[in-house]
């Protein structure tokens, strides 16, 4: 079965230039195709960044650590080395009470795949390649549009952790909100318990 599944991964082809240049984490469907194109380049480091901090604790992965998990997970789910192949069939948001969640059903050697996506508010500075701080945030408190005389101002605040950095060298500060991976799962067990996900 290893072979089996080594040979099928062989026969995925590379991603072209352009598909890693369009990757990105903005919208539930462009974290997948991201994701998608990741295991096609065979690039473990960017995989790890399209799951959510959620994810990652509960299974105890980092961003050292993950090449390892991966292979874990490889084997707990044979049918991740293929999700490259993978084709949306359908798709819908979290229901009532679940803003900032969003399902994708796919389809990938025969079965169904679920895709469960989470949106994350976040902030990072840098200097340069040197990142100063970064983390969790709630992006609607974060932000506020300020009017005055001399117009409209989108304004941005971020929490720092005491000691904070030296930011008299900082170039680059971001806030925002991405999509990112929260589980991937077969969910003709979850229904067959009555956990049936609702549909658009």
């Amino acid at each position: 079965m290893g072979q089996l599944l080594a040979l099928a991964s062989a026969c995925v082809m590379p991603p072209q230039p352009r598909e890693l240049v369009d990757t990105g984490f903005r919208t539930p469907e462009q974290t997948l195709k991201s994701f998608q194109v990741f295991l096609r380049a065979d690039l473990p480091e960017k995989e790890y960044l399209a799951f959510s901090a959620g994810f990652r604790r509960r299974n105890g992965v980092s961003s050292l650590s993950y090449a390892e998990a991966r292979e874990r997970l490889f084997r707990a789910k044979p049918w991740l080395r293929q999700f490259a192949r993978a084709k949306v069939v359908a798709q819908w948001p979290g229901g009532p009470g679940s803003e900032g969640v969003h399902f994708i059903d796919t389809r990938v050697l025969g079965r169904t795949v679920r895709v469960k996506l989470v949106r994350e508010d976040f902030f990072e500075i840098w200097a340069g390649a040197e990142l100063l701080a970064d983390g969790e945030l709630d992006f609607g408190r974060a932000t506020n549009v300020e009017r005055s005389g001399r117009g409209i101002r989108y304004a941005g605040r971020a929490p720092l952790d005491e000691p904070a950095p030296d930011l008299s060298g900082a170039s680059w500060f971001t806030i925002g909100r991405e999509w990112k991976i929260d589980d991937l799962y077969e969910p003709e067990a979850d229904e067959a318990a009555g956990e049936a996900a609702p549909r658009a």
